[in-house]
């Protein structure tokens, strides 16, 4: 999470999203941003925070050493833990190998929002965009 730069110019829908996260209201920040969507549906600095908000969610309550190290963890949950950590091209090469196999709709949803988390022309989602692509196809 990063917050916002002194002098910067300031969104006031970040901004709002930005207080709810620093209070500890990550449903709060979720519904900030969904409800900027909702009145601007192609803006990408709220969808990009909305996806790392959901990404928050998903991981606020989950012990991470103990996760990676249980065999028995689902992919989606390493995926997000590596994720959160930073670790895009090993989170996308999890979901990537499981969607090989599986085709889940929930694994692409997953991949998707990670994209967006990450940045849309990051070189990580550029390349795992094409495995995707190429999977589907």
């Amino acid at each position: 999470f990063v917050g916002i730069g002194e002098g910067a110019p300031v969104n006031p829908v970040v901004e709002k999203a930005y207080a709810a996260i620093e209070a500890g209201d990550l449903e709060g920040a979720k519904a900030v941003y969904e409800a900027a969507l909702k009145e601007n549906p192609r803006d990408i600095d709220y969808s990009a925070g909305l996806a790392q908000v959901k990404l928050m969610i998903r991981t606020v309550d989950v012990d991470m050493d103990a996760a990676m190290k249980d065999e028995t963890t689902p992919v989606a949950t390493r995926a997000d833990i590596l994720a959160s950590i930073g670790h895009f091209e090993m989170a996308f090469e999890l979901l990537l190998a499981e969607f090989s196999k599986a085709k889940s709709e929930e694994i692409k949803s997953q991949l998707l929002e990670l994209f967006e988390v990450a940045g849309l022309t990051s070189p990580e989602v550029v390349q795992a965009r094409k495995a995707l692509t190429n999977l589907l196809y």
